[in-house]
């Protein structure tokens, strides 16, 4: 019979009770770690899948300054959230982190090219999100090609040699994404999607705390006066908070964003 876990730090307890139980089990946790990490045992080890989704060439409208997408004709769904946006080879890369509607979608960072009125973009998949027990690769290879791929290599050899991503076809590398962003940045203009009355205006000093670029979207619950009309707020597509009363004062929202 093999001992379980409470077993073990039970038994721990039992012979030293001055421990306590919540040191008992730092114990036992820490003992099993070095036991793990002395080699890749097979129960480490498991096996997965990254499935890439197809290529979209839709056409597209955009203008500088804004993280808005306008599909003509498209017919967008939310599971396009997460994928990579571009035009061409000739852009950066972003990324989708909001849908709002079949033809609507929110990139993670201003467009900050010309606008557009109508051209075609690309929709693909060029980041992957291990699982949350994720540790390291072994190996990766390319099932259909029959081959395997080059690990370890830096995101700033990739710059070096192909800063423009400008080949999406076969993969030859795995690398990992350099995604660490400072807990600072600025704030741009309200952008009004739907409606046609006045937009909110940014209070505060216009700087922005959070760890990674957010999308706040402001909803009109009930109109009329100051202090009658009402609102509500999310962050990235998350809950949104409880409805709140206008006021002639700016009002907080989240990680340093106030707005009129």
């Amino acid at each position: 019979m093999v001992d379980s876990y409470s077993t073990i730090w039970n038994g721990l307890l039992l012979r030293c009770p001055s421990l306590g139980a919540f040191r008992a089990q730092q114990f036992i946790q820490h003992s099993f770690r070095q036991i793990a990490e002395r080699r890749r045992w097979s129960w480490l080890v498991k096996y997965g899948q990254f499935h890439t989704q197809p290529l979209q060439q839709p056409t597209v409208s955009l203008t500088t300054g804004s993280m808005i997408v306008t599909g003509l004709g498209t017919n967008w769904g939310p599971d396009i959230v997460g994928q990579q946006f571009r035009i061409a080879s000739t852009t950066p890369i972003y990324s989708i982190t909001q849908w709002l509607s079949p033809t609507t979608l929110v990139l993670n960072l201003p467009w900050y090219e010309k606008s557009y009125a109508s051209i075609n973009a690309q929709i693909y998949q060029a980041y992957f999100t291990p699982l949350n027990d994720f540790f390291s690769f072994i190996s990766v290879w390319d099932t259909q090609q029959n081959w395997q791929l080059w690990l370890d290599v830096p995101q700033t050899y990739i710059n070096g040699v192909d800063a423009q991503r400008s080949d999406i076809g076969q993969s030859w590398v795995v690398s990992f994404r350099e995604y660490t962003q400072p807990r600072a940045g600025t704030l741009t203009n309200p952008i009004q999607i739907v409606g046609s009355s006045s937009v909110p205006q940014l209070g505060g000093d216009s700087s922005y705390s959070g760890t990674t670029t957010g999308f706040f979207l402001i909803k009109i619950v009930a109109g009329g006066q100051v202090s009658t009309a009402t609102f509500t707020w999310n962050k990235n597509g998350g809950n949104n908070a409880p409805t709140v009363f206008t006021s002639t004062d700016e009002q907080a929202l989240q990680d340093g964003v106030f707005i009129y």
